[in-house]
């Protein structure tokens, strides 16, 4: 089991019994202490546990959404998972539009089809200047570097005119009504994408359900896939229009 599975498992583990000590981690998985040490830690670091001694304790439910810089090396194993089963959805002639996100990095990262993309992400269009069957546009103007993404009103209304095959959007957090980010000029941007893509995929890993940010990409009647890491548990259920696909981590 991969760090982050166990991860996420004490994560839910945690939400049940609300304190958990290293033995019964240990115990759990099969891990040394060490290992249970490191784990402990992540959970931590996440924001949903604090240090006791000899364990964690719950803390808060909802977890903090990082800056782009700050969660780009976070579940590198399962992104690339994700990008991965998004790949069969690409046609060579496609207009694809690829949104500012680590996950979707990954796609662009994996993507050596004959297609055009537009894109508003500088690392989108960096990973993508090398590839010569990729017919590459970056949707330019004043770069925010919180979110590393080019924005300017004119792009909202240059996207009025275009037709996307497929759109790949990311998500900060995936709520009842669907899925969200936390700026306000990244949310229009996705939504303008959004609304002008016959095909709409949604790349966000299953700890995405336990975030919280203000503003709507994409509510879930326009979303035709989410791509995620792990099976959504009941609670989490989506309407019967978005297909679930799960891409679980891979070596």
């Amino acid at each position: 089991m991969y760090q982050q599975q166990r991860v996420q498992a004490i994560i839910e583990w945690l939400r049940e019994v609300g304190q958990l000590t290293t033995k019964e981690i240990m115990a759990k998985f099969n891990t040394s202490r060490e290992t249970a040490r490191r784990d402990m830690m992540a959970v931590v670091q996440l924001g949903q546990a604090q240090r006791t001694h000899g364990g964690i304790v719950q803390t808060q439910k909802v977890l903090p959404v990082l800056d782009y810089l700050e969660r780009q090396h976070q579940f590198p194993v399962a992104k690339k998972s994700m990008a991965a089963a998004v790949l069969p959805l690409i046609q060579p002639g496609m207009t694809v539009f690829l949104d500012t996100s680590t996950s979707v990095r990954a796609v662009a990262q994996q993507l050596h089809q004959a297609v055009t993309v537009f894109t508003t992400s500088l690392d989108n269009a960096f990973t993508l200047s090398t590839k010569p069957d990729v017919d590459l546009h970056l949707l330019g103007g004043r770069f925010e570097q919180k979110n590393r993404v080019f924005f300017a009103p004119a792009n909202l209304q240059a996207l009025q005119y275009l037709e996307f095959d497929l759109a790949i959007m990311g998500a900060a957090s995936l709520e009842e009504k669907g899925a969200y980010v936390k700026d306000e000029n990244d949310a229009a941007l996705k939504r303008a994408a959004v609304a002008h893509a016959r095909q709409v995929v949604i790349l966000a890993e299953n700890q995405k359900f336990q975030k919280k940010t203000p503003y709507l990409v994409a509510a879930w009647p326009d979303v035709d896939v989410l791509i995620t890491d792990q099976t959504p548990a009941k609670e989490e259920q989506l309407p019967d229009n978005v297909e679930v696909m799960v891409a679980p981590p891979k070596d």
